[in-house]
């Protein structure tokens, strides 16, 4: 539990010089001040001592416990929740910290409505799920700027499949909704909705043994396949749905077909079950 007190953060001397929490020697992103969109750097946190409860606090400044931020909200938020509708329920953030996973899932924020993005959304759901955050997806279709027919088709084909699933928009961009495009474009969306419902009972059964062990529900071909590691080890295009489903998405304009590695042993095509060697 965190109680915020804000009151100005005295300047303190680092290597001889004064430091300003709200104006470091670095500021990522190009921004005029760290504490843009957020808390004020120089706020001040009363941290209770461990073992919480015994009284008496730390004073640190928001600088120190940023990254903290959103894990305490989202713990604060699974307490409140439970006690409020007393069964499982939903929580999905974007501020995330080892442990989030316990008690929130979590999107990949403000992607682009771009190819580049809908491939890096496949490193980022696997790289989510080893950290520990299993409920994990980005926004279908992408977030910001226009999407287009067949990148909103293609990421409902990957989409379906995310840990957690949904499209998303920013407010000023085209309509994404399967429904806002031509017939057949809702016709294979529809397809790819529908395999997901199909694979409910498979997925509920990855979601609890993320919850019981911590294995994610996407994973890397090098973790269900590290004995051949050489040739798997580089793919960030494919992964394992659990340990049953290998997923080779399209992930690039105005391609029809994917070059994919099968690892040793008995493959069969998912929906028409024509077997392939491996």
């Amino acid at each position: 539990r965190v109680r915020t007190v804000y009151a100005p953060w005295k300047l303190r001397r680092v290597g001889g010089m004064k430091f300003d929490p709200s104006n470091p020697p670095y500021i990522p992103g190009g921004f005029p001040t760290l504490d843009r969109r957020t808390v004020s750097m120089a706020a001040t946190h009363c941290l209770p001592p461990a073992p919480l409860g015994e009284g008496g606090c730390a004073r640190e400044p928001h600088y120190n416990v940023h990254n903290l931020y959103g894990l305490s909200e989202a713990i604060a938020t699974r307490k409140a929740v439970d006690k409020i509708i007393g069964s499982r329920s939903l929580i999905i953030a974007r501020s995330t910290y080892p442990g989030s996973g316990q008690v929130s899932g979590a999107w990949l924020g403000d992607t682009a409505s771009s190819w580049g993005d809908l491939r890096l959304s496949v490193a980022g759901t696997l790289s989510m799920g080893i950290l520990g955050v299993p409920m994990v997806g980005a926004d279908i279709c992408g977030f910001a700027g226009n999407t287009t027919r067949e990148l909103c088709v293609r990421w409902h084909q990957l989409g379906s499949l995310y840990p957690f699933s949904r499209n998303h928009n920013e407010l000023y961009g085209v309509p994404q909704e399967p429904y806002a495009f031509d017939a057949e474009a809702l016709a294979i969306i529809r397809r790819a909705l529908l395999t997901r419902y199909s694979l409910v009972s498979y997925l509920y059964s990855l979601a609890h043994q993320a919850h019981a062990d911590g294995t994610p529900i996407w994973r890397p071909l090098l973790m269900e396949f590290g004995g051949e590691l050489g040739e798997v080890a580089g793919l960030d295009e494919q992964f394992m749905l659990g340990p049953c489903i290998l997923v080779s998405p399209v992930l690039r304009e105005g391609r029809t077909s994917v070059r994919a590695y099968l690892p040793r042993g008995r493959w069969f095509e998912f929906g028409g079950g024509r077997e392939v060697a491996g």
